[in-house]
């Protein structure tokens, strides 16, 4: 499965070019690229820890067992049950501050908000492994 990083990459391998001014040009936009996506990441990471240090015992063993499988491509799908709406209570209003975290046409996650996601999950984890040994 990739990552999103690991996703983007593949799309920009084909974008080489032998003219110089180009490749500078592309190398710029790949490394801006390669900041908002991390900086996005972190923030995700930053609200996923916030978020599971005021959640409920159920919802952080609901969160920390999410599941995720790769979906159309370099698209991954994060479910954690059958019901969306869940989801869309634990991060539905960070997603209307923010419009770059948006869905494509399919409803699928842009890249940018797979990097926000995984960032989340991830801050959910590190506050999970803090405090999960001490209860």
């Amino acid at each position: 499965m990739r990552t999103a990083t690991e996703a983007r990459e593949v799309i920009t391998e084909d974008t080489a070019t032998t003219d110089p001014q180009m490749a500078t040009i592309v190398e710029r936009l790949r490394k801006q690229r390669d900041e908002i996506y991390g900086e996005y990441e972190k923030k995700g990471q930053k609200q996923g820890y916030e978020w599971a240090t005021e959640a409920s015992y159920s919802d952080l063993l609901y969160a920390t067992n999410h599941s995720y499988h790769t979906t159309y491509g370099m698209y991954k799908t994060y479910e954690f049950s059958a019901y969306e709406e869940v989801w869309e209570e634990f991060v539905g209003e960070i997603f209307k501050e923010d419009p770059r975290l948006t869905y494509d046409d399919l409803n699928n996650p842009t890249p940018l908000m797979e990097s926000w996601i995984e960032g989340w999950f991830a801050g959910i984890s590190d506050f999970w492994n803090e405090v999960s040994n001490k209860l």
